[in-house]
């Protein structure tokens, strides 16, 4: 994948992660706040400072590091799977020993080589 399809994806999760926020979780709290006919929108401290957006926006940087989080770990699980079973083949005394009779059967090639190179 290119930078612009990971640019596009990005995008695309951020809107949905967003619409979640403000379409689900937000009314969710503004039902729990039940304040009268104000919206979590406009929630302000001092004319302003719209502390509702800024509650908003963090809503949407948590989602999105989490996810991010549970993604990188899971990669990282599976490259580490991945290097312990490499690790398991190389150290598996069979295939040491087989290492070891392919090294010693390719000297003896080359000896054997370089004797019939010396008689000829």
């Amino acid at each position: 994948m290119t930078w612009r399809s990971h640019l596009i994806i990005g995008t695309a999760f951020s809107r949905v992660i967003t619409s979640l926020v403000e379409d689900v979780i937000m009314p969710l709290i503004n039902s729990l706040i039940s304040m009268t006919s104000k919206d979590r929108r406009t929630i302000t401290i001092e004319p302003g400072i719209a502390i509702g957006q800024f509650l908003g926006a963090i809503l949407d940087f948590l989602i999105i590091a989490f996810i991010l989080f549970v993604a990188i770990r899971t990669l990282q699980k599976l490259k580490r799977q991945e290097h312990v079973t490499i690790e398991s083949l190389l150290s598996d005394p069979k295939v040491a020993a087989q290492k070891r009779l392919t090294g010693a059967l390719d000297r003896l090639n080359q000896t054997l080589e370089s004797r019939n190179n010396q008689v000829l």
